[in-house]
């Protein structure tokens, strides 16, 4: 779905929060005090300090420009 179709704002809002909570807290809601990192540093690549999870804004926007 995410290579045919732009994501709304607001899916991928939805989508990030239940990853942060996935990924700080195993699934439990998470608070700005359990998160230990800033969420878009965790998206950077490992190279540059992240954790390499991927951006689903920069995901989208790559497979979508992959049917051009």
């Amino acid at each position: 779905m995410i290579s045919s179709y732009k994501i709304p704002v607001w899916a991928r809002g939805q989508i990030d929060k239940m990853r942060r909570n996935c990924f700080w807290k195993g699934g439990r809601e998470a608070s700005s005090s359990t998160c230990l990192v800033n969420w878009e540093e965790v998206c950077l690549p490992k190279d540059q300090g992240g954790l390499g999870v991927q951006s689903l804004q920069i995901m989208n926007k790559a497979l979508l420009r992959k049917w051009i």
